[in-house]
């Protein structure tokens, strides 16, 4: 009786709700959108869509479902089959527990009917073969990010809003979820919300690898990057991860978030990781070896390990472009590097520099180079910078003598190609 009465308050509350919806509209406008009705009506709409969306496809996902298990029981010899085809339709709208209801009619029908147990073992088997087409293939295919829900989340707002409202909570619980993370998107002081039940990755590749790295489990960013690296190039799992992550450990350490040896440990497994995939083979387009490419790159690093860390990365995605590159030592001084330089008479020079260090230290740098070499080009990468390269920070390092000044790997592979195309 008590289920009953719940859902005749659900139904008597959503169909007023219903009727005064424009009035709702515009109470939740004023309320809430004050200064922001342009994204508060975002919201709403993104919001609406979603659940249209979702309510369309578990429509379709019920009908493809109630269909064959009409065709089905008919065949079995189940009586009234089209009816429980219509009910299992219906009843799959309930999640988790609609299907084991829709099941139960005409399982416990079969066995009434039937005078061995092949009749009620078909249907049984039917609704298993059902579920599991629908689980994983049908749903999967259309409904896609219809909800962007995380399915943890999906899980414990059906545990909630059917411990407040019961079956018809159950029903509500996933488009109230929606509502929820839409709002968390939109409204910066619900953003939580978007964080906690959204289906969007928690950390970003960077921070998700730095927290590996922290907790020192064996081979958990090597795992991380062969995954990044399934979708992604190379150049970019430098750029958007391990260049940060370094940053991230010069900042901890330098404002007492982790010591120095836990510094030291990360910078070194970022080196392991970094020498790993540089052994590895470099494919071309085609699974072949790339094309060599007759232009000599060398590398240098503006002051600290991590600028000759970032050099090594590269000097590795030149090498997968088929360039002529490598990497000179930064702890050599100054007169050292230069004359390393003159033996090997490179096309381009690149120099890395990796927050802390400055333009300061690739300024000093660029100017002994240009001075030793007046004809070379010359590139500076200030890696892991946040913000575009100042026109003040691009003066000083042309006046010191630099050609381009680039923030991501990438953009200094692309100035190699077209160093290359004018030799």
């Amino acid at each position: 009786m008590v289920l009953f009465s719940t859902a005749a308050l659900v139904l008597l509350l959503a169909t007023f709700m219903l009727l005064k919806r424009e009035d709702l509209r515009g109470r939740l406008l004023r309320l809430i959108g004050q200064g922001r009705i342009s994204t508060t009506t975002k919201a709403f709409d993104e919001a609406g869509t979603r659940v249209r969306k979702y309510l369309l496809m578990q429509l379709v996902v019920n009908v493809t479902y109630g269909i064959p298990l009409a065709i089905g029981l008919y065949f079995i010899g189940v009586p009234n089959a089209v009816l429980w085809g219509a009910l299992a339709t219906v009843l799959r709208f309930i999640p988790y527990i609609g299907p084991w209801i829709a099941a139960a009619f005409p399982v416990m029908l079969s066995l009434a009917v039937s005078p061995d147990w092949l009749t009620p073992l078909l249907t049984l088997g039917l609704f298993v073969v059902l579920e599991l087409v629908s689980n994983n293939v049908i749903e999967p295919w259309l409904y896609g990010t219809s909800t962007g829900v995380s399915p943890v989340a999906l899980i414990v707002a059906a545990v909630f809003w059917t411990w407040l409202w019961g079956t018809a909570g159950l029903v509500l619980a996933t488009p109230f979820t929606v509502c929820m993370v839409v709002m968390g998107r939109h409204i910066p002081q619900l953003a939580f919300l978007s964080v906690l039940l959204g289906e969007e990755e928690a950390l970003t590749p960077a921070d998700d690898c730095y927290q590996r790295l922290l907790r020192r489990g064996e081979h958990d960013e090597m795992e991380l990057a062969e995954s990044f690296l399934q979708h992604k190039p190379l150049v970019e799992l430098y750029d958007s991860t391990l260049i940060p992550v370094m940053i991230a450990a010069e900042r901890d350490q330098r404002i007492g978030s982790i010591d120095r040896e836990q510094r030291d440990q990360i910078i070194h497994a970022m080196g392991e990781l970094v020498e790993e995939l540089g052994e590895r083979p470099l494919p071309g387009e085609n699974g072949e070896k790339a094309e060599e490419i007759d232009c000599h790159v060398c590398c240098l690093a503006a002051r600290a390990e991590r600028d000759e860390m970032a050099g090594s990365m590269l000097v590795h995605v030149l090498r997968q472009q088929g360039f002529e590159a490598e990497q000179l030592p930064a702890r050599r001084v100054v007169s050292e590097l230069i004359g390393a330089l003159q033996n090997k008479q490179p096309d381009l020079v690149c120099m890395s520099v990796v927050a802390p260090s400055t333009i300061g230290h690739a300024r000093s740098l660029c100017r002994k180079v240009r001075e030793a070499f007046p004809d070379v080009r010359i590139a500076v990468g200030l890696f892991g910078k946040e913000d575009e390269v100042s026109d003040d920070e691009m003066k000083i390092l042309r006046d010191a003598g630099a050609d381009e000044v680039f923030t991501e790997i990438a953009e200094v592979l692309k100035y190699a190609s077209r160093v290359a195309s004018t030799l």
